[in-house]
């Protein structure tokens, strides 16, 4: 029988794999093998298995990235091995998803952005300070004002618009951009350490 978290994991796997628009409820239904009937029992419409998708990806990134904290040996691994989730998460993601989702699902887009002013935010401000704690990096600059200037330079990765990803696939723009921004935070200790670290 399938059941709300079984269609979610089916849900992310199409948006991620097609984009937003392309794919419809009757796609989603027959992937699943249920009726249409029985999908939009569980949901009503195609924006709140939108937006359900999304909070259910949310919290199974949440819990990656508390695993990865959990295990990192300091901030710097911390770091590099959030950049290969989210790499790994580019190379998976249709190039159409983030127009889609902020053309024809503003709401939707919302509950994004919502998590990185909150969850994203606090965690990158934590590592910035526990970086700076270790030696690993620099201490004259300020982790609430750059934790805020990564997310939105975050935004500018993905923008489609600036970034066509026929031209420019968006992982790349990604690790271009992480690589500038590690070497610009660490410190000399921290510098030893990224050269360890950085095959990303």
């Amino acid at each position: 029988m399938s059941t709300p978290t079984a269609i979610l994991e089916k849900a992310e796997h199409l948006f991620m794999r097609y984009g937003v628009k392309s794919v419809s409820m009757d796609d989603v239904a027959r992937e699943m093998g249920i009726s249409k009937k029985t999908l939009y029992q569980f949901f009503s419409t195609k924006e709140a298995l939108i937006i359900e998708t999304l909070q259910y990806n949310q919290k199974c990134e949440l819990t990656t990235i508390n695993a990865i904290r959990a295990k990192a040996s300091n901030a710097l691994e911390e770091i590099v091995e959030f950049a290969r989730m989210i790499i790994r998460q580019l190379q998976q993601m249709s190039p159409s998803l983030i127009f889609d989702l902020k053309k024809y699902h503003p709401e939707a887009w919302k509950v994004l952005e919502d998590m990185e002013r909150t969850h994203i935010y606090k965690i990158l401000r934590e590592n910035l300070e526990n970086g700076i704690e270790q030696g690993l990096y620099r201490s004259d600059f300020n982790p609430d004002i750059l934790a805020r200037i990564y997310l939105t330079s975050i935004n500018v990765v993905i923008d489609g618009q600036l970034f066509p990803p026929a031209t420019y696939p968006t992982d790349q723009v990604f690790r271009e951009y992480i690589h500038h921004y590690l070497r610009g935070i660490v410190s000399p200790m921290g510098a030893q350490f990224l050269e360890k670290y950085m095959r990303i």
